[in-house]
């Protein structure tokens, strides 16, 4: 009798690991290619040129400017990625894009530099389109 209730719940657990692992491959977030990225820019295009106001296209265009110069060991690894990749790719491969412009402080800075920047091209197209 200890030997079938024994059975049974080993085939019991078996079967809830098996589910778990499952559902957790079935919910991981899918990280758009790089192709599919360059689609989804492409559908979010806004530019600074769109403001009639000069001192909020200057500031808009110094936002742009700002992350356009990011310099830091994340961005030059996705930098050094995007020369070798293939439209295919995961374009967060090893999370390079994800720590090169959705840093906390490059978000905060983007965020005080131009509103418009900020709402109409930083988060649809760097926080959007990378699907956070």
């Amino acid at each position: 009798m200890n030997l079938k209730l024994w059975v049974i719940i080993s085939v019991i657990a078996l079967l809830g690991i098996g589910t778990t692992v499952l559902l957790q491959k079935s919910h991981k977030k899918h990280l758009p290619t790089i192709e599919e990225f360059k689609v989804c820019v492409m559908k979010n295009l806004s530019d600074c040129n769109q403001l009639k106001d000069e001192t909020l296209k200057k500031n808009c265009q110094s936002a742009d400017s700002y992350l356009s110069s990011l310099n830091s060991t994340a961005c030059s690894n996705f930098s050094s990625f995007m020369k070798q990749s293939s439209q295919y790719d995961e374009l967060n491969f090893n999370s390079y894009f994800q720590q090169c412009f959705l840093d906390q402080q490059v978000s905060q800075k983007i965020a005080s530099l131009s509103n418009f920047y900020f709402s109409k091209i930083y988060t649809p197209v760097y926080k959007n389109c990378l699907g956070f």
